[in-house]
């Protein structure tokens, strides 16, 4: 769900991510996931890092999640 303020992400413990409003993956392994929020794109990077679940605009990673950077 996306609202006025743009995407939400979700940060539960260092375990699982939750993005509403995601435009899309743009890269992803086991160790980084980037994904793509409009004019910008956001980096997860971590261990054992899985795609959980995937829609339209929105997705669930999870795994050992060390950092998330966005990028302009």
């Amino acid at each position: 769900m996306q609202d006025i303020l743009g995407p939400r992400i979700e940060v539960i413990s260092n375990r699982n991510v939750i993005i509403d409003g995601c435009d899309g993956i743009i890269d992803y392994d086991d160790e980084r996931v980037s994904v793509k929020l409009g004019r910008i794109k956001a980096d997860i990077t971590g261990k054992k890092l899985r795609l959980k679940m995937l829609t339209e605009n929105s997705a669930v990673i999870e795994g050992y999640v060390k950092n998330i950077e966005y990028i302009y």
